[in-house]
């Protein structure tokens, strides 16, 4: 569990700066850098608010918003789950205990 609430917090982390440094490279001229923050954390994270300057954002600067807004709803460490190869998680395998009596 505690392996899962890191990873899923590490993943939230990478995503957001990402957002965010794709948001300066595109829009970061035309807004401040917490406008831009607040948009890809309020996106990432589902909230449903926003500054006003979403309208105001380049085509490129709104597509990542909407990526964002997906992976937000999706899960992010469902979305990262799913980004990973190799063996499953989860295993069909039968498990054994001993019970104390």
């Amino acid at each position: 569990n505690i392996f899962l609430a890191i990873s899923s917090t590490l993943f939230y982390l990478i995503l957001l700066s990402i957002g965010i440094w794709i948001l300066l490279l595109t829009d970061g001229e035309a807004h401040s850098f917490q406008f831009l923050l607040f948009e890809c954390a309020s996106a990432l994270s589902t909230v449903g608010i926003s500054t006003g300057i979403t309208g105001d954002l380049s085509f490129f600067g709104k597509l990542l918003i909407i990526l964002l807004m997906f992976v937000g709803r999706v899960g992010v460490l469902t979305f990262g789950l799913a980004l990973m190869h190799g063996e499953p998680l989860m295993t069909n395998k039968i498990k054994e205990e001993d019970i104390a009596i």
